[in-house]
This record gives structure tokens, C-alpha cells and sequence, in this order.
């Protein structure tokens, strides 16, 4: 079984794949069922359905919600490359 806690000390950090809402939000419901401490989102916009997508646009909200009353952390990591 595979988690996201080991013993209270060790803590991996998931990646959330945001190009489909309703995705990211089962996939946010699995990492907290499985002891995720933070999470991981490309820092750039998101290929998804209808082409690239800012996930600060409203149609992300309902995520963005889920993960406001989750109260888990949401992290960047800058090394992803820039778009053309």
C-alpha cells in the first residue's frame, strides 16, 4: 500500500495533475486518504481539454476549494521549463 507518511517522519510529496478539474479533485481526495502533508502543482499554465489554461481562472475553483478546506499546502517547484 502506498502512502504518503512514513512513520510521522518521512513525508513525499505528491504531484497533482490539473488538467481536468474534476480529476485533480479526486486525486487531491486520494492524497489526503493516503497522509499527504503538501502537494505539488506545475507552476505554469495547464494543458488540458480546451487548450492551455491558467489555474487561476474560475473554472478551477472548485479545486482550489477543496483544497482551502483540506488545509493542505500547495507548492511550486520553479525548475519547470518556461513555454515558447
Amino acid at each position: 500500500h502506498w502512502g504518503f507518511d512514513y512513520e510521522g517522519r518521512v513525508f513525499s510529496t505528491p504531484i497533482i495533475n490539473l488538467s481536468e478539474v474534476d480529476g485533480a479533485q479526486r486525486e487531491l481526495e486520494y492524497l489526503l486518504a493516503n497522509g499527504a502533508k503538501v502537494a505539488l502543482i506545475n507552476p505554469g499554465p495547464v494543458n488540458g481539454l480546451r487548450g492551455w489554461r491558467s489555474p487561476a481562472l474560475p473554472e478551477f475553483d472548485p479545486f482550489w476549494r477543496d483544497v482551502e478546506a483540506a488545509g493542505l499546502p500547495i507548492v511550486l517547484h520553479a525548475s519547470y521549463p518556461p513555454l515558447d
